[in-house]
């Protein structure tokens, strides 16, 4: 390893090397020359936890067109702000919604189970 800055999830210092692979040794973040896999697993944990907050939330979809709509309503909520202006654009309520297009097509895989 040789160059070192603070983890984007904890702080801690991390070490980047000659790949140029980042990793935090404190909390386990990685970050891949080629991939992101600390974005990837904050994004993952943040489906995950989306997933939770709807199980606890509504019933199972009572079938695949029921899954169906409410990832189409999901993906139209993305759409409005993609059809917005650049400038415009709100991109956490994009964030947002793609979290939850996730979830919804998660919660739909875990009814195939």
């Amino acid at each position: 390893m040789i160059k070192s800055d603070d983890c984007p999830l904890c702080g801690e210092t991390m070490t980047t090397s000659k790949a140029g692979n980042r990793e935090c040794a404190d909390c386990s973040y990685l970050e891949s020359a080629s991939l992101n896999t600390g974005l990837l697993d904050a994004v993952l944990l943040d489906v995950r936890d989306e997933v939770e907050r709807a199980e606890s939330r509504f019933d199972p979809y009572n079938s695949h067109h029921e899954a169906y709509a409410v990832i189409l309503e999901e993906l139209d909520e993305y759409w409005d702000e993609v059809r917005r202006k650049e400038s415009e654009r709100d991109h956490l309520a994009m964030r947002k919604e793609l979290i939850q297009v996730a979830a919804t097509a998660v919660r739909a895989l875990l009814g195939l189970a």
